[in-house]
């Protein structure tokens, strides 16, 4: 605006120049009267010069009051300032970011050296020829990364970048990766390269290169999908950071890194912290004596066994308590000179050594011995455990009972069934059973002490027992003799989706939960132990 201005001064000035112009200049001599005369005379005609009054109505020169305000040149100050126009760079061709957020339309970006991405469809795919991936790769791309369900390297090899730390950030929605072709040699820094994939489910890294990175810190964290994580062959014998790399992983249920190194991190706080459903840790060449371990296995409730660092400076916490091959239990590991295995069930006793419980490979093995641990059940006297007896109704409710911690029944008059006089050795069990809803004995006012309990009934006590919970939805029923109107079906199906049973998976009974035949000791302590 400021030059359409300026050139319309100008003009105006000088159309004023050229007039004067036509005027004779002043002299310094006085004229004669005859050489006045002379110049009124020869001087051009008034009706023939611009009325000066008028030079600003000259139709052929733009009004200079007016010129400012011209609406059909754009103003040049404002056009500097435009900042939210997109840079078209690689993507000129782009006319619509909308249908490729949609996936209606796909797009390809340069996205490096000799690099680059395209996506179609909310997939991602680098086209490589060797080249190395830019670090600013996803400002490249801009929103349409948000789309983004599955990753590949579609041809070649990529180097990924030196610093590739929140590699995938924001990327919430990414399904799959396809680490094939992507070359992280060069690599130093993976902070937080997979965090919050919360939709991730598996992964597989065994074909990274990490031996020049330094920092893991949060590599993973809140990757609460993943079912499935391939470490084998990780090298970390350069990693300082690893606080916080599985936090949040809720979903996996086991991880051995038994191949890594790590005699120099400083930091294991809150490795694992988080990790709900993780049953198994190996750490046996972890090397903790320079890391702090603070929160290290914090809400990892479900741990069963843990080998430990093989060396430590301090206590690490564990989730529980946990006990060594001698029956030793711990609560925190001491500081380590070596490494040391760990479970969450306590090895069997040999006061409990069962006459008929010799075999640790027998299935009912672990659930008898803990139960006998936890003063569930103590055998009978001849030294036995009675594994496969058929237990009574009164037994279960006795073992059911100690299970939940012998709670104390409200004191009553008379007791709510006519079978179980207030001097039973099972009366209070029986009573408080009643009492948390759990059982309701017959219509005859009978309990029932004596008769075999079945494994229908075994379940339906053990799921009021828990709050009779709503189980999930499903299309069938997942034993072929429980259809879905039978009175004990919502009690059957909550066990066979908590793993409680899993009915028979051979033999003639295949595909059965045997709803009505009586349950042997040996099972119920299973329940029992699969339901803690």
């Amino acid at each position: 605006m400021k030059k359409v201005f300026t050139r319309a001064l100008t003009a105006a000035c000088a159309a004023i120049l050229c007039f004067s112009a036509t005027l004779t200049p002043v002299h310094a001599s006085v004229l004669t009267e005859e050489e006045a005369a002379a110049i009124v005379t020869d001087a051009p005609e008034v009706s023939d010069v611009p009325e000066m009054a008028d030079a600003a109505e000259m139709t052929d020169v733009p009004e200079m009051a007016d010129v400012a305000e011209m609406t059909d040149v754009p103003e040049m100050a404002d056009a500097a300032e435009i900042t939210d126009v997109p840079e078209m760079t690689d993507t000129a061709e782009i006319t619509d970011m909308q249908e490729i957020l949609t996936g209606a339309s796909d797009a390809t970006w340069n996205v490096g050296d000799n690099v680059e991405a395209r996506i179609s469809s909310k997939n991602l795919y680098f086209i490589s020829n060797n080249g190395q991936l830019d670090a600013d790769w996803k400002e490249i791309i801009g929103d349409a990364v948000l789309t983004v369900e599955n990753v590949s390297v579609s041809s070649g090899k990529m180097y990924l970048p030196e610093d590739s730390s929140f590699f995938f950030e924001n990327m919430t929605g990414i399904k799959s990766i396809n680490t094939s072709g992507m070359d992280t040699s060069r690599v130093t820094d993976m902070a937080g390269m997979f965090a919050e994939l919360s939709a991730l489910t598996q992964l597989d890294l065994s074909g990274f290169t990490t031996t020049n990175v330094a920092d893991m810190y949060q590599m993973f964290y809140g990757c609460s999908a993943l079912t499935e994580l391939n470490l084998t062959g990780f090298s970390t014998s350069e990693v300082t950071d690893m606080e916080g790399m599985f936090s949040g992983c809720e979903s996996l249920t086991r991880l051995d890194l038994s191949s890594f190194n790590t005699s120099k991190v400083e930091d294991m706080s809150s490795m694992f912290s988080g990790c709900a459903n993780i049953t198994e840790l190996d750490l046996r060449n972890f090397d903790a004596k320079m890391a702090s371990t603070e929160d290290m296995f914090l809400n990892c409730s479900k741990l069963a066994k843990l080998v430990t660092p093989k060396a430590s400076s301090s206590s690490i916490a564990l989730p529980g308590t946990m006990y060594d091959a001698s029956g030793k239990a711990y609560t925190s590991l001491p500081v380590l000179t070596s490494s040391m295995t760990l479970t969450a069930d306590k090895p069997a006793p040999t006061g409990y050594a069962f006459s008929d419980v010799q075999n640790p490979n027998h299935a009912y093995f672990k659930a008898i011995y803990w139960a006998a641990d936890a003063g569930i059940t103590k055998g009978y006297p001849d030294g036995t455990f009675g594994i496969n007896r058929s237990c009574t109704r009164g037994e279960m409710m006795m073992f059911l009972w100690r299970y939940a911690g012998k709670q104390a029944p409200k004191t009553v008059s008379k007791s709510p069934f006519e079978d179980v006089p207030k001097n039973h050795a099972f009366y209070k069990a029986i009573l408080w059973g009643s009492q948390k809803g759990i059982t309701k004995g017959y219509s005859d006012g009978t309990f029932g002490i004596d008769r075999n309990v079945s494994r229908g009934e075994c379940m339906m006590f053990l799921w009021r027992l828990n709050g009779k919970p709503a189980p999930k939805a499903v299309a069938k029923s997942p034993f072929k003799d429980v259809p879905k109107n039978h009175v004990f079906y919502n009690a059957i199906l909550w066990g066979a989706q908590k793993k409680i049973t899993t009915g028979y998976t051979s033999g003639s009974k295949k595909g059965m939960f045997d709803i009505d035949a009586n349950c042997t000791r040996g099972q119920i302590v299973t329940f029992l132990y699969r339901a803690k």
